[in-house]
């Protein structure tokens, strides 16, 4: 007998999985049945089951007028129901409930029922009993009404609701028993997930009601309901009118014809001035084909068609992104800038005609500008039809070993040790810790919305949503919307393209497809370490590796981007030493880093052509490692390659698991080239883009300013009457710093300043005062101003001005900066400038850079070691003099090496000090 009441951990009280559901469905021959409180985000799981599944909601109804309050389950009989209990949800997720009036005007296909611990206001049945029927039947709307007995209240209650129902028919009675974990044992797992998600103290006194809701066998249920026993007809009545089958087919929103896509891509070929080879015109031969065949064409002219509008407005874009690239038609439409033939990419991995399923297509605008590119989408397809995508966060291992910790009552240092300890832990009240972690971990915690993905519906297809922070996102995960085929585009923002787009406003710089990726200078100045926002070049690490491989040519560069990952940066050294390798993996030395390589292998080796090849790629990266051998030995390998059989299928093994996206690599691998392409050509213009787009991090900006004394351009202070919001390029190689680095000043705060200097300009600190709003630009905001050297006065003597005489020339009132305690001897240390600006603008330590050397000589350190004192950014570390005495040295770099030092010894503390006034 199935439960009507089962809940999911999609509701924001459950526990199971969809999955275990299912299996105890399957266990015991029922049909899977699921009521979440407001989403149906387990449904495309139970699509693909071959067991019947019912759907159904729980949803909170609230009518002042007809004095109702209480939650209602809908259960779906149609696909009319469906559709119906979909514009419910979306109706209660906008405004918190639903009206009768909402119900009345979508109910049909629907069943309804109430009862129990949430019903239409708990108690009102014993009174009001008939009141609540006439209300639904008048409207023609079918409802049941529900008895529940797992708590002493529920039970006492359904017996009441029996005793006043004798005038409505048996029959609109039915028993539900709520399941919200499997087992009795599991009340404690159950309570502590409730516990970690919701931390109110009302909340966790209420917990314990729900400790009898497990699931219970059948025989039980028939002694705990056995003096009315029609309420298990009931049930089953209900349920069979409660199966229904959803239709899986694409929805797709329509854009112009089949004939306008083959027109167009005609046209790009033309434009894009490609050679009339064969290999071209067969790829896009075959290429229409499946276009054709699959009814993609649509899509194809979607997102053409936002490229398109993206490129009119000025939007920077990126090269392409994932296997979209590997499409020729991407390349033809503007998609993508990376030649599918020349680059040797294979159409399949991104559309496979053995195993039809929607295009992936991922496309990079600039950080600031994909708001834009999404508001086009939904004027042109209407807010309704253009929603992003939900994504469910999990409880992961340490995380939640830290929740149950907290909640159990451990200290944070014993926390903190478990969390860190590699060893199994013998002590119970630990174990007892990893346990309830372990079953956990995996389960759905708290919703979010994916970073890029975003759906376009069709006009005849709906599907419910969530409210997320102001956000519209679907209540299905990306896996869940490939399941029911509907259309998503990755429209992602990328700081690098932001950057670009500011060098682009500077100075003017070729397109992609003009830049020459054979040259030299560009690949010498990545090994110079100075990488700092470069596409995916960016850290120590990653810097190490460009200085071992010191790539030459492009693929190199790829190769770089593709090893510099968990998994395959462990073939590193093989990569570097291996000078021999087959055609298939030429251009990798000889490893597979590309899982194109994969396929490729087994079409060349195997008796399978290049789409059997594909989906058996896609298997062999799946599969665990204990499935991995025998789904291999299946296998079958071509008659003149047997005895090179059990070396083939070792590299396969060796790197399955490892392999990496070629179109994406390649794609991002011009981006990175373009990024480097550019800073090394125009450096001060890079640089300063670099400085604006991250401007909130100052570490970042702290390594540019360190490159740029490299190549000898400084920093300016912000001249009040020069300065801009953001940093700006002087005459003479001079970056000056914006009043977005300065503390306190916001961006209007920057245009006030900047509106009242029109004309003359600020006269001196004085001027500046009288003319600025005291209001907008306060006390804080102008102690900023002056620690920052915004004007042309010595600091000292502005803050000595301004405590003496100021306050007394503003009509004899308190003054704006009259709280300041006064001292005689003011000193302005540049520890002030550094809490202000973030950054040094001079080196306070320059005139001791000698005095420094002189000391690390005296110290008699390990050569070596003082490279690295040099070099690193931030350290700390212990070093030692040749008699092994220890040292610790801890620092911190700017633009001019050094600009902390301290050193831990006895002997030596006394022959260098540094203290926070630079004296």
């Amino acid at each position: 007998m199935i439960n009507l009441k089962t809940y999911s951990e999609y509701s924001s009280f459950g526990y199971l999985t969809v999955q275990e559901i299912i299996r105890i469905s399957k266990t015991n021959n029922d049909a899977i049945s699921i009521v979440d409180y407001k989403n149906i985000s387990f449904f495309p799981s139970m699509i693909d089951q071959k067991q019947q599944y019912i759907v159904g909601c729980e949803i909170m109804v609230f009518d002042k007028t007809y004095k109702i309050n209480g939650h209602i389950t809908f259960m779906v009989t149609n696909n009319t129901g469906f559709n119906n209990l979909i514009t419910l949800i979306n109706i209660s997720e906008e405004q918190g409930f639903l009206s009768l009036s909402n119900i009345e005007n979508s109910h049909t296909g629907l069943v309804l029922y109430s009862g129990g611990k949430h019903s239409l206001s708990p108690g009102i049945f014993r009174r009001h009993i008939d009141y609540i029927y006439s209300l639904f039947s008048d409207r023609k709307i079918e409802i049941f009404f529900e008895i529940q007995r797992h708590t002493d209240k529920a039970c006492h209650e359904s017996y009441n609701l029996i005793k006043h129902c004798r005038m409505i028919t048996n029959n609109k009675i039915i028993f539900t028993d709520p399941v919200l974990f499997l087992d009795k044992e599991d009340f404690r797992l159950f309570k502590i997930k409730q516990y970690v998600q919701n931390s109110s103290i009302e909340y966790r006194s209420k917990i314990n009601v729900y400790k009898n809701c497990f699931r219970k066998p059948i025989e039980r249920l028939r002694k705990i309901f056995r003096d009315i026993p029609c309420v298990f007809d009931n049930v089953k009545d209900l349920i069979n009118r409660c199966f229904f089958k959803y239709k899986i087919s694409y929805n797709l929103p329509r854009f112009g014809r089949a004939d306008n896509y083959r027109a167009l891509v005609k046209e790009s070929f033309s434009s894009r001035r490609l050679p009339r080879h064969v290999l071209y015109t067969k790829r896009l031969i075959k290429e229409l084909k499946i276009v054709k065949r699959s009814r993609f064409a649509s899509v194809f002219l979607i997102v053409q068609d936002v490229v398109r509008w993206a490129r009119q407005e000025g939007i920077v874009m990126g090269p392409g992104r994932g296997s979209c690239a590997s499409s020729l038609i991407s390349y033809l439409i503007g998609v993508s800038e990376v030649d599918p033939i020349k680059n040797n990419l294979i159409f399949e991995r991104f559309l496979n005609k053995d195993k039809i399923s929607l295009p992936d297509f991922d496309i990079d605008f600039c950080h600031d500008k994909r708001s834009d590119v999404i508001d086009y989408l939904e004027k042109k397809y209407s807010t309704e039809r253009v929603l992003s995508v939900v994504t469910f966060g999990t409880f992961s291992m340490k995380n939640t070993i830290r929740d149950v910790g907290r909640v159990l009552g451990f200290r944070y240092r014993e926390i903190n040790n478990l969390v860190n300890s590699d060893k199994k832990q013998s002590k119970k009240k630990y174990k007892i810790v990893f346990d309830i972690a372990n079953k956990l971990n995996g389960r759905i915690k708290n919703k979010g919305v994916h970073a890029g993905g975003i759906i376009i519906l069709s006009k005849n297809c709906s599907i419910p949503y969530y409210r997320l922070g102001g956000v519209t996102a679907s209540q299905f995960d990306k896996k869940n919307i490939e399941r029911i085929r509907i259309l998503k585009i990755d429209i992602l923002g990328l700081k690098t393209l932001s950057i670009v787009r500011r060098v682009k406003g500077m100075v003017q710089i070729p397109l992609y497809e003009s830049v020459d990726l054979k040259d030299k200078k560009v690949y010498r100045f990545l090994t110079n370490d100075q990488n700092t926002g470069i596409f995916q070049l960016e850290g120590y690490h990653i810097n190490k590796i460009i200085k071992r491989i010191r790539p030459i040519v492009f693929s190199d560069l790829v190769s770089v981007i593709s090893i510099n990952r968990p998994g395959p940066i462990k073939f590193l050294n093989e990569y570097i030493e291996s000078k021999y390798a087959c055609e298939i993996s030429k251009e990798t030395r000889g490893l597979l880093l590309f899982q194109e390589q994969i396929t490729m292998l087994i079409n060349k080796y195997f008796m399978y052509n290049i789409n059997q090849s594909e989906i058996i790629r896609r298997e062999v990266d799946r599969k665990k490692l204990n499935e991995l051998d025998k789904f291999l030995n299946s296998l079958n390998v071509r008659e003149r390659y047997i005895k090179r059989r059990n070396k083939i299928l070792n590299t396969i093994r060796k790197f399955s698991g490892y392999t990496f996206n070629k179109a994406h690599a390649f794609s991002y691998g011009v981006l990175t080239f373009y990024t480097t392409f550019i800073k090394a050509k125009y450096f001060i213009q890079y640089a300063t883009a670099v400085i604006n787009t991250y401007v909130d991090d100052k570490e970042k900006i702290r390594h540019t300013q360190s490159e740029c004394y490299r190549n000898n351009i400084y920093f300016a202070k912000p001249n009040i009457n020069k300065a801009q919001y953001e940093f700006s390029i002087t005459e003479k190689r001079y970056i000056m710093v914006g009043f977005s680095c300065i503390k306190y000043i916001s961006r209007s705060d920057a245009d006030h300043i900047i509106d009242n200097r029109k004309g003359v300009g600020y006269r001196s600190f004085f001027d500046f005062f009288l003319k600025v709003n005291k209001s907008i630009i306060n006390k804080k905001k102008i102690e900023c101003l002056i620690y920052a050297g915004c004007f042309k006065e010595t600091k000292e003597e502005l803050i000595y001005f301004i405590k003496n005489n100021l306050y007394k020339c503003i009509n004899r009132q308190n003054s704006l900066l009259s709280d300041i305690r006064y001292k005689k001897k003011y000193y302005v240390s540049y520890r002030k400038e550094m809490n202000v600006l973030g950054i040094y603008i001079e080196n306070p330590i320059s005139k001791l850079a000698s005095r420094l050397e002189q000391f690390v000589k005296k110290c008699k350190l390990i050569t070596y070691m003082i490279g690295l004192v040099v070099e690193k950014l931030r350290y700390t570390t212990v070093i030692q003099d040749k008699n092994l005495k220890e040292y610790r040295l801890m620092g911190h770099y700017n633009h001019i090496k050094i600009m902390d030092i301290v050193v831990f010894d006895r002997m030596t503390r006394k022959l260098f000090t540094y203290n926070e006034d630079n004296q």
